[in-house]
């Protein structure tokens, strides 16, 4: 197995095996769907019995979430886990039931205790729904995966 295969396994294994033990990703039904060193996608279908708030369209909070998560995610295909400090997000479209939210995340500065990273999320026909900035605060370095590898 080639460095890179074998790095893509490691990050993918730890993603899961980091978030399919979470109650509430579980429970948000949030999964990944793809990534590259300092860039990751993931996606969650919108459920009326969760996501929605009282004009029966995605609450804006679930996209908070969603994004939330995809910065910790992000951080992990850079060899670091982290926690959102602070965010700043405009919603600009919405998604009805049954559509999808799909969240492109990049990386932007990740130093030794801080970093940044953007979202753009996204409807099933690819409509801009959100963008935001999270702030991340760097909490461990995961050793066996390189800040760079791609």
């Amino acid at each position: 197995m080639n460095d890179n295969k074998r790095i893509r396994k490691l990050i993918e294994d730890t993603i899961h095996r980091l978030y399919d033990n979470s109650p509430f990703i579980r429970i948000c039904g949030i999964e990944l769907v793809d990534f590259g060193c300092g860039e990751i996608t993931m996606r969650m279908k919108i459920s009326g019995d969760i996501h929605v708030n009282t004009h029966g369209v995605a609450h804006a909070g679930a996209f908070v979430t969603l994004a939330d998560t995809a910065f910790g995610a992000v951080c992990i295909t850079k060899g670091r886990r982290s926690v959102t400090t602070g965010l700043s997000f405009n919603v600009i479209g919405n998604v009805k039931p049954g559509g999808t939210a799909t969240a492109v995340v990049k990386a932007g500065h990740l130093g030794r205790t801080v970093g940044s990273a953007t979202v753009d999320i996204t409807d099933d026909k690819g409509r801009l729904l959100c963008q935001g900035i999270g702030n991340l605060h760097m909490t461990e370095i995961l050793e066996d995966i390189p800040a760079e590898w791609d």
